[in-house]
This record gives C-alpha cells, sequence and structure tokens, in this order.
C-alpha cells in the first residue's frame, strides 16, 4: 500500500507515532509559498466546486517521498499520515505541486483570480469523501486531506 508523507511542525517534540488533531478546522492555514491573492481564489474554487476550503483546511502531502523532503528544515520531521475518522481528499493528477505549476507557468505574470480559476478548471481535480487515499498517494501528486485528526509516524529524514 502507498503511503501519504508531509513534512510537518509538531512545535514540540512529539513521540514516534500517534494521533494529531487538525491544526486547520479552527483557524484557517496561512499559505507558506504560494501569494495570498493566489491562495485565496484556489481556496474559493475548491469551495464552489467540492464545498471545502481545501487551501485553508487541509494538511497537505504526497505519495512522493522526495517531494515530501523538500519542505523539511529544522523544524519539521517528515511523516507517513493518515486520516482518523470521516475525512475528504482533492487532487489533481496533473498537479505534483500548485505553487511550483503556477511559478513555472506563470513567471511574471500577475494572476487574478479569473486566471487561477480558469488554470484550476483546466486541471482535472478530483474530491473523494472517505475513499481514493491509495489512488491519491499513487498519483505522487499534491494531496489536500481534511480530516478531524490524524495519524502519523515519524520516519528518518533519510527514509
Amino acid at each position: 500500500m502507498k503511503n501519504l508523507y508531509r513534512a510537518h511542525k509538531f512545535g514540540i517534540e512529539a513521540p514516534l507515532s500517534g494521533r494529531f488533531d487538525n491544526p486547520y478546522l479552527h483557524i484557517a492555514r496561512k499559505p507558506v509559498t504560494t501569494p495570498l491573492g493566489v491562495h485565496q481564489a484556489c481556496d474559493a474554487w475548491y469551495q464552489a466546486r467540492f464545498h471545502s476550503p481545501f487551501r485553508s483546511g487541509s494538511l497537505f502531502g504526497t505519495g512522493n517521498l522526495e517531494q515530501a523532503k523538500k519542505y523539511l528544515d529544522k523544524q519539521a520531521v517528515l511523516l507517513k499520515f493518515w486520516p482518523i475518522g470521516p475525512f475528504k481528499i482533492c487532487y489533481s493528477p496533473l498537479v505534483y505541486d500548485l505553487f511550483e505549476h503556477f511559478t513555472l507557468n506563470f513567471s511574471g505574470q500577475q494572476l487574478t483570480p479569473e486566471s487561477v480559476t480558469a488554470e484550476l478548471e483546466n486541471m482535472g481535480y478530483v474530491c473523494y469523501e472517505n475513499d481514493g487515499l491509495q489512488t491519491a498517494a499513487e498519483s505522487n501528486c499534491e494531496v489536500m486531506l481534511i480530516a478531524d485528526v490524524f495519524g502519523y509516524e515519524v520516519l528518518s529524514d533519510t527514509a
């Protein structure tokens, strides 16, 4: 079975395995690298299309371990993670990393909410409720996962 991975900051030393609450259920996730306007336009599109704020309410992961490692820093650990209980998952089999996609394809251009929406419409995003984890992980693309609680296992950064 293929897993989902992410670089994750717990804020305090955490056990090597366990569970944690979704930190973005009540306080919206702020974008790390994506410009705020693009983040907000994407979130509005996901909300309209799939009835969930995937950019601000989800944990991001990937089935590609090397991609997850790119986000490691001194405060983060590499996790294998999964939802516990009901969940929604959204991804595009064409989007390895949405920030990289917009950076590479729109370099030097001013992105508007309309141009972001038009681009998202052509990316083949899919959304599943309580299903699709394996298919999403096998895509090796960016995966957005909304759940109340997640299980995890810490991996070494050289796993």
